[in-house]
């Protein structure tokens, strides 16, 4: 994993809007786009997810839904989560 490791570090990107630029900005998460690497990549990130979700998953090429339903407020609570570590495990990479 060491030579994926500078493909993910140390990326800034900025918004093109009618000719106007913004400031650069540190990407922190997610995959390059429009790279060789960027669907492996997300394939790899993504592929272990029904396995980490407690709640009903379902995927399809670069949409992922989860639900469940919901009978009282603890339900709510154990579904949200299922974004909340998914959210951690993000910056964990």
């Amino acid at each position: 994993m060491k030579w994926i490791g500078p493909c993910l570090s140390n990326r800034l990107m900025r918004v093109v809007v009618k000719g106007q630029f913004s400031s650069w900005s540190e990407v922190v998460c997610g995959v390059p786009q429009g790279s060789v690497l960027g669907p492996l990549l997300f394939l790899l990130y993504v592929n272990d997810l029904p396995d980490r979700i407690k709640t009903n998953i379902r995927m399809f090429a670069d949409d992922t839904k989860i639900w469940s339903q919901l009978s009282c407020p603890g339900d709510a609570v154990k579904l949200q989560e299922d974004p909340d570590m998914l959210s951690a495990m993000a910056f964990e990479i």
